[in-house]
């Protein structure tokens, strides 16, 4: 059975954030493959009903992370429940072959929050829900770090009063597997398989956010 590779990006509500707007095209690459082997989609499409028809098959999830609070635009973004709300209501099956989805935004796998700093992981509540509302035969994929809007390298550190990255703190490709947490999803539970424990520390003068762990 052939593979499927799908880039779903849930809002695009801001026609001056260039990241969400051209970034989407850089995507693909990194995982090498060429954007005319990846499907790309948006709400309102229903662009996920042949998910699960393939094996592997791989769902990107596309937008900025918003400090842990959902992925989306800064304007408009989804947390764990409405985004598996709004999958199914793309189309999604819960009764997959082989899927694996890669949450594509900031920090998805970090413990970080705008006001609990240390909140569970996007990609941990993410995956949870997706065993309550019955997946199987799934696997999230959060990252640790900051993705720089090329979609060249996550880096560890933010400055909040620049709103810039710090591309010498520590870049690794989002891809890379010691940046990310992994959860299986099957028979109503989530576990973590893969991935150590990222948290954020936000230095309230310099205001520069800073991941650490491993």
């Amino acid at each position: 059975m052939a593979a499927g590779y799908w880039l779903f990006t849930p809002a695009n509500d801001d026609p001056n954030d260039l990241a969400l707007q051209f970034g989407g095209q850089l995507i693909p690459g990194a995982f090498g493959l060429r954007s005319n082997q990846v499907t790309s989609t948006i709400p309102g499409s229903n662009g996920l009903a042949n998910v699960h028809t393939t094996d592997p098959a791989l769902l990107i999830i596309f937008g900025h992370g918003n400090h842990g609070a959902g992925i989306g635009s800064h304007k408009t973004h989804y947390g764990a429940d409405r985004m598996v709300n709004l999958l199914s209501d793309e189309g999604l099956s819960p009764q997959q072959m082989n899927l694996t989805i890669f949450l594509w935004a900031c920090n998805t796998g970090v413990a970080m929050g705008r006001v609990i700093l240390n909140k569970d992981p996007y990609a941990k509540r993410f995956a949870e829900r997706l065993a309550e509302s019955g997946f199987s035969h799934t696997r999230v994929i959060g990252v640790a770090g900051f993705i720089s809007a090329g979609a060249k390298c996550t880096v560890l550190k933010y400055n909040m009063k620049t709103n810039n990255i710090d591309k010498n703190a520590s870049p690794r490709p989002p891809t890379d597997v010691t940046r990310q947490i992994a959860y299986s999803v099957e028979s109503g539970s989530a576990a973590r398989v893969s991935g150590g424990s990222w948290k954020s520390f936000l230095n309230p003068v310099s205001k520069i956010c800073e991941i650490t762990g491993s």
